[in-house]
């Protein structure tokens, strides 16, 4: 879509958003949005409709042998390799329901390219978790399908993922000088993003990226003794794309 211009037609922003002209008209009349119209009286969306369209609707490209929804769980899923432990949190981070959800997860799981597996994690105590993961197969992760995945973008959150507050228990290693009811990621930020990328641990990385702010990562790329130039490095880039 050309976003150098300043109005858009509605079957433009249907073909951008790869949805129907009457689904346009139904989120606009649903959004409350009020478009200008043309000379014809044909609507005309401004770019800030577009966006708001974006987020309520989602995108997706047109891939036959998929469904809407399908293409939004396969691009939450591809964003988060270490998995998500319910269905209802796909739903939530893909902007469709759980029973959609949970649809399109066992359609894709059928087609071998999503997994439901049990994981052992250490949370305090040992225990096992079940979690929904992509399965990253050589055969269609080279195909254009996963570029589609790429650039599908889901619905908006309706309510985003809370952060925490405090460091889980299941990095309690990683902090074994500190105690971790002493921390938290308000006012200790830089300290537990310093603690965390000093470590290999990509499963805390993942964790710290979500629930610190970009600057406890900007602090932690200053150079300090101990601190290699790939740490800081890597902390400076994840500070910049927060």
């Amino acid at each position: 879509m050309d976003t150098s211009r300043k109005v858009y037609s509605t079957t433009q922003v249907a073909n951008w958003l790869g949805v129907s002209v009457p689904s346009i008209h139904r989120a606009i009349s649903r959004l409350g949005l009020e478009p200008c119209r043309g000379p014809k009286g044909h609507l005309r969306l401004s770019e800030k409709d577009a966006r708001i369209l974006l987020g309520d609707l989602g995108k997706v490209p047109k891939v036959d042998g998929f469904g809407r929804e399908e293409l939004f769980v396969l691009s939450v899923l591809l964003k988060r390799p270490f998995g998500l432990r319910s269905g209802r949190l796909v739903a939530r981070l893909a902007g469709i329901s759980p029973s959609t959800a949970l649809k399109a997860l066992n359609n894709l799981e059928r087609r071998g390219m999503v997994e439901h597996r049990r994981e052992v994690v250490a949370e305090g105590i040992v225990k096992e978790i079940s979690v929904w993961i992509l399965r990253v197969s050589p055969y269609w992760m080279t195909d254009k399908i996963a570029l589609d995945i790429r650039s599908t973008i889901p619905p908006a959150p309706t309510f985003p993922m809370p952060k925490d507050t405090k460091v889980p228990r299941r990095f309690k290693h990683l902090f074994w000088n500190v105690d971790l009811a002493e921390l938290n990621t308000k006012d200790h930020g830089p300290a537990i993003a310093i603690a965390i990328l000093e470590q290999d641990n990509p499963h805390a990385l993942a964790w710290a990226i979500h629930n610190l702010d970009p600057e406890a990562f900007a602090v932690a790329a200053l150079p300090r003794r101990g601190f290699t130039p790939e740490m800081s490095a890597l902390a400076s880039h994840i500070a910049q794309k927060k």
